[in-house]
């Protein structure tokens, strides 16, 4: 399994100016923050990724970061990284593609995310029901309810092979 996105893009609310999976543009299409949903509840937002040296994964969590520079662009709560060692253990959504560093795209911020990657933090398999977070790079990890990192989303399934469907929670 691997980690997938379908949505006819006549279902959103908001028009998009570029693919949801795209792995960005280094030129913003839309202003950074910019937010459409669909009809099933699924919410994504158009960030920019300021990850440094960790090339983001799709299905991966996006955690919010930001360095001087990025204020000064006006970018706020719309800059993100998948290095939780640079940015938060506070994940916002999960990214929808490999999203070039530097570059504006999409991430997931609530709803319904397909085949995740996914572990209990001692490499196995998570379980129903367990809350996940971002506690490690590129996965959800499953996380200990009122430890220090915020509960992003919740395993809607087994995970199998270190992938499994989860509930993104509003950040």
């Amino acid at each position: 399994m691997a980690f997938t996105l379908t949505i006819d893009t006549a279902d959103l609310d908001n028009p998009i100016l570029c693919s949801l999976t795209t792995t960005g543009s280094s030129t913003p299409l839309h202003r950074a923050g910019y937010k459409t949903r669909c009809a099933d509840g699924r919410e994504f937002m158009y960030v920019y990724n300021d990850s440094s040296d960790v090339a983001a994964v799709a299905g991966a969590p996006a955690v919010w970061f930001i360095t001087t520079t990025d204020a000064a662009k006006g970018l706020g709560y719309a800059c993100v990284t998948p290095d939780v060692s640079d940015g938060s253990e506070s994940s916002i959504g999960a990214f929808l593609s490999v999203l070039t560093d530097t570059y504006y795209g999409w991430i997931q911020t609530r709803g319904l995310l397909v085949d995740a990657p996914c572990t209990d933090g001692a490499g196995a398999d998570i379980a129903a029901a367990d809350p996940v977070g971002a506690t490690a790079n590129l996965l959800w990890t499953k996380i200990t309810v009122g430890g220090t990192t915020e509960t992003g989303g919740i395993a809607l399934m087994a995970g199998s092979s270190g992938y499994a469907n989860v509930h993104l929670l509003p950040a």
